[in-house]
């Protein structure tokens, strides 16, 4: 196992996806870019939004905020479209406590 520096973009997964968010947002406002760039750094945005959603949401499974956790999930979801996450989703709402860990 790697040693990770607690002040380091990989010391949090939340930290990644944030960073790239934010350099991508300002090479957008700084550069000139077609039409075509313009869109393809917009899905490379959301992209890290909705990773960014979907690690939010496992902090908050871990403090047993389901509520949280669903609506971010929800909202990563509306991104990737995946099926494990739809069903997630629907296991929280149905049975919150089904998709913890048992230690």
């Amino acid at each position: 196992r790697a040693l990770v520096r607690e002040d380091s973009l990989s010391s949090s997964q939340t930290e990644m996806p944030k960073a790239a968010m934010r350099v991508l947002t300002k090479l957008q406002e700084t550069l000139e870019l077609s039409s075509n760039t313009r869109r393809l750094m917009q899905r490379r945005i959301a992209f890290h939004q909705a990773l960014y959603n979907k690690e939010m949401a496992k902090e908050y499974l871990a403090k047993h905020d389901y509520d949280q956790a669903i609506r971010l999930l929800a909202k990563a979801n509306r991104f990737f479209k995946s099926p494990k996450l739809t069903l997630g989703i629907l296991c929280l709402k149905v049975a919150p406590g089904l998709l913890e860990r048992k230690r």
